[in-house]
Order: C-alpha cells, then structure tokens, then sequence
C-alpha cells in the first residue's frame, strides 16, 4: 500500500489550502487537514529535497491591508499544515512562487504590478532570509482588452537565467542575475504572437515551450544566446483544444508540465491542462475538460486528447514515487481526480475521485 499526501489550494475566499491523503492500493482520496485563508491562493509549490515544506502565495484582496504574501509551510507526517514564516510580495496580485538555485531562494510574480522579485530562503529552507532580494520590472500591453498592461504569469529558471512569460505583454522576459544573486537585469526577451497572451512554459535543451491563454496554443522556440541579435526560430504551434469544442464556447489553456523521462517513462511528454470558461454551461463539454499529450521529438506533434470529466480544468501536477500519478480539479465541478500514467505516458486513466469536503474551486497541487 502506497499512500502520498497532496497539498492543493483554493481560489476560495473562506478556505485558502487543503491536504489530501491518495492511497494507490484503495484508489481513495481523503481530506486530512484545511488551512482558513480569507483570501485566494493561486500557487503552490514543494521544496525539491525537503518533501516536508512547501510554500504557497497569498493573493491579497482589496480589504486586505497585508497586500499579498508569500507563507512557507511544514506539513507532519499526519497531513497537518503548520505555517512557519510569511512574507510580502512587494507587488500587487502575486501569482506564482517558484523555488530557484537548487532549494536556495524562491522567485515570485506579482501580476497587477508587473513585477517579479527575489525571496532569499535561510539554511532551514523554511524561513525567509532578513533582507529583501533583488525586483525586476516588466512594461508593455498588448491589443487584447485583457492585455492592459504588464501581465507577469509565471517565473522559471533556466541555467543561471530566469525567464518571465507575460500574459500582457506577450513576451518571455529574460532576467540576468549576478553571482551573488543581488542584482537582476532584464537582459532582453522572446517574442510571442501579438495578442497571444503567454501565460507557463517549460524550457529544456535550448527549447522553450510557452502556453498562450488568449489563443489557446502551445508553441516551440528556439532560446537564442543572452544578449545575441539571433531571432529565436519558431519550431511548431500546435492549438492545444480538442477538435470538436462547442462552437461559441470560451478557453484559456492553463497549465504545462514536463516530466522527467525513465525506464518506464522513456518518452519526453508534455501534459497541458485546457480549461473550458463559458459562462454558459451548455457549452461545457459533459465529457470535461482535456489534458493534451503531446511529444516533443523529434518535433512537438499531438498524441492524445484525455477527456478527464473536470469541468474548467485548472491544477495539474505530476507526482508519486516515479512519476506515475496526475493529480487534478475542476474549478466549478467534478471535485479532484488522480490519474495514472499508461502507456510509457502516451495516456491516462483515472484511478480516483473526490468530491467531499475541500474539493472546491481547487487551482493549483503539490506532491509531498
């Protein structure tokens, strides 16, 4: 018996996060533990060697004097959330938290502000180091009514660089860092379709693969050197929804995830939530919503459409003892769902189901 425990957050303004315990052997889901929050919490994310802590982002509403924060967390052996250390944001809506420099420091994105600052981590990776850490600053808009302004989704380290997709601006921003880490520079970016909305992406071995929410595409580029006049060369786009949506109805691709290949997974796979946001509900698919599968070689092509019966289909996150497990929710039904990887990961299929206590308006998960 095999059992893991999840952490998932809330765009839930009474409960902000929840732990859930996944037995492999029962096929169950069980609620362990809830956190009251007051406010949304749009991301969580686990520290990459210390699977007891994780840190999630507070995002402030307009009451909230504290503005938004980012919390740092230790969860015991029974599913108990204990909240060690919170700091502010220094920005407006943060978004996302991302640990960098191998488990040393987090980055976090502050979406209204166009911002993107530093959070230094002391040696028990679960307090914030004592002085603030360096802050870039993002400009740009787009033609897209949703595009007002520098739109920051998401942070990601790549080698010593980190890379900013910008919803607004449609841009991935380039942050050079000094070897301290103490100084950012926005050093340049990569182009994105106008009005195409970056929101995640994912990069690997001179490849960055970007969601665009406002388009609803996945696309392939090269990473030129930092600071060469080298165009990036656009290697594929792909629409990520399923042929036969219902004419009329509203998208916003949402998440992408790479997960590491192995024996049992040899294949590179992107899994790629897509998330139906018709106000209409007759124009929700009742099958749910998808999770694409697409490979990356030897070029970005479609495997497979994964119906997962998630309505408006956010979170997703790849975990278990060998990356064999998706965990998911739909954010205005279907509860939460765990699915396995078969086929070497060229498809899916649900393994369990909930929608008890907690399985509300679920956004984001992390394996502990």
């Amino acid at each position: 018996m095999v059992k893991f425990t999840i952490v998932a957050g809330a765009y839930d303004a009474l409960l902000s996060m929840s732990t859930f315990l996944f037995d492999s052997s029962a096929h169950s889901i069980q609620l362990l533990d809830q956190f009251p929050g007051g406010t949304k919490n749009l991301w969580v994310t686990r520290h990459p060697t210390n699977t007891s802590v994780f840190y999630a982002i507070k995002n402030a509403t307009v009451n909230d004097e504290d503005g938004s924060e980012i919390l740092s967390f230790v969860v015991d052996k029974a599913g108990t959330m204990n909240l060690i250390d919170r700091a502010n944001s220094r920005g407006e809506d943060a978004v996302y938290v991302g640990v960098t420099d191998a488990g040393r420091g987090l980055a976090v994105v502050n979406f209204s502000s166009g911002t993107a600052v530093s959070v230094p981590l002391q040696a028990d990776n679960v307090t914030f180091g004592t002085t603030n850490g360096p802050t870039a600053t993002f400009m740009g808009s787009g033609p897209d009514p949703r595009q007002p302004a520098s739109r920051p989704h998401e942070i990601v380290q790549y080698g010593d660089e980190l890379f900013v997709p910008d919803l607004g601006a449609d841009k991935i921003w380039r942050i050079s860092r000094s070897e301290e880490n103490t100084v950012w520079n926005v050093s340049g970016f990569i182009q994105q379709p106008i009005g195409s909305g970056p929101r995640h992406i994912v990069a690997k071995d001179g490849v960055i693969y970007a969601l665009h929410e406002l388009i609803n595409t996945v696309t392939a580029q090269t990473i030129p050197p930092v600071g060469s006049s080298t165009a990036p060369k656009l290697l594929a786009s792909f629409t990520t929804l399923p042929g036969d949506v219902a004419p009329g109805s509203e998208h916003g691709v949402a998440e992408i995830m790479m997960p590491p290949t192995s024996r049992e997974f040899p294949e590179e796979l992107l899994y790629i939530s897509n998330r139906n946001t018709s106000p209409d509900p007759t124009l929700r698919d009742p099958r749910g919503d998808t999770i694409a599968i697409f490979a990356t070689k030897p070029t970005l092509r479609l495997v497979r459409q994964f119906y997962t019966g998630l309505q408006q289909l956010r979170g997703v996150a790849v975990g278990g003892d060998r990356n064999q497990y998706i965990v998911a929710a739909g954010q205005v039904d279907g509860g939460m769902a765990v699915f396995e990887r078969i086929d070497q990961g060229r498809n899916l299929r649900a393994v369990a189901r909930y929608q008890g206590e907690g399985a509300v308006q679920l956004v984001t998960f992390a394996w502990m």
